[in-house]
């Protein structure tokens, strides 16, 4: 699925009581507690699993290089207050 293809169904739902997982937005508290697993669909996303090596020989092709990043300093302790754009969810 394309990035427009999510934006399209995150439209679709609820978004009064929306969650953040794993960096998906767009699913709200029930539908994450009926989830089931499901060993044929996690079987099917391994199938694009990469290993190292073809991730460097990729990287190397594509002319990128390596850049190395401090670590981001520990996060505040945040107050109650609210400032988030997207309401209680955050981000």
């Amino acid at each position: 699925a394309s990035a427009a293809d999510l934006a399209a169904i995150a439209r679709q739902r609820d978004n009064r009581r929306v969650v953040a997982v794993a960096g998906l937005r767009g699913l709200n508290e029930e539908e994450l507690k009926a989830a089931k697993f499901d060993a044929k669909e996690l079987a099917a996303m391994n199938q694009y699993a990469v290993s190292r090596a073809g991730a460097e020989q990729f990287a190397r092709a594509a002319g990128l290089v390596r850049r190395n990043v401090s670590a981001l300093p520990a996060p505040k302790t945040e107050t109650k207050s609210n400032n988030s754009p997207w309401g209680d969810g955050g981000l």
